[in-house]
C-alpha cells in the first residue's frame, strides 16, 4: 500500500507537534532573564519558587 506524499506529510506534522508537546516550555520572563546572561540555576530555581535551602535539600547537598 502505498502512501500519498500529502497523507506523509501531514503524518510528518503530527509527529512534530506530538514530540513538542512532550517538551518542557518555560514562561517568556524565564526566557528573557535566560538570555539577558542571568545564572540558569538562579532563574529556574526562582522560577520554581524554591528557595537555595529547599533546593538543596531536594537535591540532596549541602547549600554551599
Amino acid at each position: 500500500m502505498r502512501i500519498a506524499p500529502e497523507a506523509a506529510e501531514d503524518a510528518s506534522l503530527i509527529e512534530q507537534a506530538e514530540a513538542a508537546r512532550r517538551e518542557e516550555h518555560y514562561p517568556h520572563d524565564v526566557a528573557k532573564r535566560l538570555l539577558a546572561g542571568e545564572p540558569p540555576l538562579k532563574v529556574f530555581r526562582e522560577w520554581r519558587e524554591l528557595s537555595q535551602k529547599d533546593l538543596a535539600t531536594e537535591a540532596r547537598i549541602a547549600k554551599a
